[in-house]
């Protein structure tokens, strides 16, 4: 199992949580003034340098437009972490992706929830966010091995980037020393 070290604190999760929001939003074609404002508004300005090219930069390299795609599996996973939203954990391809619409009307800005109903959201207990960490490594592991047995196929290709991209976010709660969140 993971080992649990001090788990981040609620706030620096709903702050995690907020940013992703706005940098989802702007990945996904809102207009990023608005997002902008309303981050320097809620004092959640201080971004990682990816997060704020994801804000700023219209024509993404390969590498930061993958990045950009796992972003909302690691919303997902924060705010599954906030009992804020309930992962999809289907092993098939087709089921285990995040509901980037339901995500998108949910969370502020603009969303149906404000910043301070999240800001008053309960992490889950270390424990339970260890083991969905440890299995989502697992999945991830188990498709990155289907995958050096067939590279074209596609399916296993999501598995892997959804399964990372909650693997980190989740590691990065139960182990922010050890695990950087950019």
């Amino acid at each position: 199992m993971t080992a649990v070290s001090r788990s981040a604190p609620r706030p620096e999760v709903v702050t995690r949580a907020l940013v992703l929001s706005a940098v989802v939003l702007a990945v996904h074609g809102a207009d990023r003034d608005p997002l902008l404002d309303w981050l320097v508004e809620e004092q959640l300005a201080d971004l990682t340098p990816s997060e704020a090219d994801l804000l700023t930069i219209d024509d993404l390299p390969d590498e930061q437009r993958y990045r950009s795609a796992i972003e909302i599996e690691r919303l997902a996973a924060l705010l599954w972490a906030l009992g804020l939203y309930d992962l999809p954990i289907s092993q098939e391809p087709t089921e285990i992706e995040a509901d980037l619409p339901a995500i998108v009307s949910m969370m502020p800005p603009g969303g149906e929830r404000t910043a301070q109903e999240i800001r008053t959201s309960t992490l889950r207990p270390a424990k339970e966010i260890a083991a969905l960490a440890e299995r989502q490594t697992a999945l991830m592991r188990a498709a990155d091995r289907m995958l050096a047995e067939n590279e074209e196929d596609e399916g296993q290709a999501v598995i892997a980037y959804v399964a990372e991209g909650r693997s980190i976010a989740l590691q990065w709660i139960i182990n922010p020393d050890r695990i950087d969140w950019s």
